[in-house]
């Protein structure tokens, strides 16, 4: 068995090529999953209604479940929900025109969102010193 250093190089260059995609994949998950996050804490934190319930329910699913099971729930399961909203709706709307790329940052953000949730948490509690009267929802 022979290492060849020319294929090795032409090998690391094409993956150089796929760093921008990466960066861009991971800026908007992270983004949508802050967002995200950001809307579920306060609904968990100022205990609004209706909100925190479904908030609760969405952290314990998405926390509860694999990554592979997210990314093949919107991967195949999201194609096939547009196509009978848009059959139902009269839309001539093809779901494979999505790009994949979309799926990505649906599902990665997805998943980032509790981490983001909780971690935004436990900033305001400690911003408090501790001492909020407003109890720091366990997920």
């Amino acid at each position: 068995m022979n290492i060849d250093p020319s294929f090795i190089w032409t090998a690391f260059l094409n993956l150089l090529s796929a760093v921008p995609t990466t960066l861009l994949i991971t800026v908007v998950s992270v983004t949508a999953g802050f967002v995200i996050g950001l809307l579920t804490a306060f609904a968990r934190l100022y205990q609004v209604p209706v909100l925190s319930q479904l908030s609760a329910g969405y952290v314990t699913f998405i926390r509860g479940t694999p990554m592979l099971t997210h990314l093949l729930l919107i991967y195949f399961g999201l194609p096939m929900l547009l196509e009978v909203l848009a059959a139902g709706m009269g839309w001539k709307f093809d779901p494979a025109a999505i790009p994949m790329i979309g799926f990505a940052f649906v599902s990665f953000s997805i998943t980032a969102e509790p981490i983001c949730r909780r971690s935004f948490a436990r900033a305001c509690w400690r911003w408090t010193g501790g001492n909020s009267k407003r109890r720091i929802p366990s997920v």
